[in-house]
């Protein structure tokens, strides 16, 4: 793995969690990893990943169930990120990450977006409840941004009614151009 910058792997391939800390200690300079079948995952997992990844810049987590991982969590563990892509599972409280990404004044009780300090968020989860979504409203509403910025919109994830939040600070041309997908920003069945 001396020249590889990309991997990607199955979580539910590893039975045993030293089998992947073997594979973590291996990681040494990987730039961009993705993660399918992220349902076993936790918080514990993750802390081994930061510590033996440190070079990390990308990460893109697919099948999330954990309601141990959130964005913030994620973003606290690895400091050298510039992108980060989590797909939750549908059993994922969509609330948690809503709540994650929301910035509360009191003074003018007012809410807005929580800005995450990197260049690149995509998160796809659960539709939000009704009052999630009026809070989401006041967000949009309320948040100064450049067009194309910060995108919240409903979408179909694979023919299930899902919610996508893209965070896009990058001055790069294409508004959806992500570095996990070597060019413009695709995700299929959208």
């Amino acid at each position: 793995m001396k020249y590889l910058s990309v991997f990607e792997i199955y979580l539910n391939l590893f039975d045993d969690p030293k089998d992947f800390e073997m594979l973590c200690g291996a990681l040494g300079k990987i730039q961009t990893i993705r993660i399918g079948s992220c349902e076993k995952m936790n918080f514990s997992t993750l802390k081994l990943l930061s510590v033996y990844a440190r070079n990390l810049k990308n990460i893109s987590l697919i099948g999330v169930d954990s309601e141990s991982i959130t964005s913030s969590k994620i973003l606290s563990l690895f400091k050298t990120l510039q992108s980060l892509e989590i797909m939750f599972y549908n059993s994922y409280d969509a609330e948690l990450v809503f709540n994650d990404l929301i910035k509360f004044d009191n003074s003018d009780s007012s809410v807005t977006f929580k800005w995450p300090k990197i260049q690149y968020l995509n998160i796809i989860c659960n539709r939000p409840s009704f009052d999630e979504k009026k809070l989401i409203d006041e967000v949009k509403r309320n948040t100064p941004r450049k067009p194309g910025q910060l995108l919240m919109r409903d979408i179909l994830y694979y023919d299930d009614p899902s919610y996508q939040i893209l965070v896009r600070l990058s001055k790069k041309s294409h508004v959806f151009d992500s570095p996990l997908c070597n060019g413009r920003f695709v995700l299929q069945n959208l």
